[in-house]
């Protein structure tokens, strides 16, 4: 093999793989902003009413601590308690493990590529004085982060949720 033939060779594979490296970059960088989104974990949510047929439900909020399971084809499954609630005036109520509200839910999280995933959460409640059914509608604003609204039988009441997903 001549120089010359060496040369045009080495400036060939050196030049595919710079392009190679290249390619893997941008490649990682798209994965990592538009790779499915997993939600697993505890989170604890902040379920303000806005609407309600029961005054005083109106601009109370109750906290849940809840455990996120994510399967296979992005279905939701999950349960949790209520752990406190903050009343319009700001009183804190909290909740003993044996007074607490028991929740369990299933849903579906849809990926979007170039926008945040939906969540889509039904809720049912076991109460000491109720049962109830809810609707979550969230999007992952970052990887510890939902916000959204909710929609619950319990005096046709209706609001805006927060999720946070805790520190382990």
């Amino acid at each position: 093999m001549s120089l010359l033939s060496f040369i045009k060779n080495t400036s060939k594979t050196t030049l595919a793989t710079v392009i190679g490296a290249i390619a893997v970059a941008i490649g990682s960088t798209l994965y990592a902003w538009f790779a499915n989104k997993d939600v697993t974990g505890q989170w604890t949510v902040f379920a303000k009413t806005e609407k309600t047929n029961y005054k005083a439900f109106k601009n109370a909020i109750a906290v849940f601590k809840v455990q996120i399971t994510q399967g296979s084809n992005d279905n939701l499954k999950g349960s949790g308690e209520k752990i406190e609630e903050i009343d319009a005036d700001g009183k804190i109520i909290k909740y003993e493990a044996v007074q607490r509200d028991r929740i369990s839910f299933e849903g579906k999280i849809t990926q979007h590529l170039f926008k945040n995933p939906e969540i889509f959460l039904d809720i049912n409640e076991q109460g000491l004085k109720y049962n109830t059914t809810a609707h979550f509608s969230l999007h992952l604003i970052n990887n510890d982060s939902l916000s959204g609204s909710f929609y619950t039988t319990i005096s046709d009441g209706s609001g805006s949720l927060t999720m946070h997903k805790d520190k382990e």
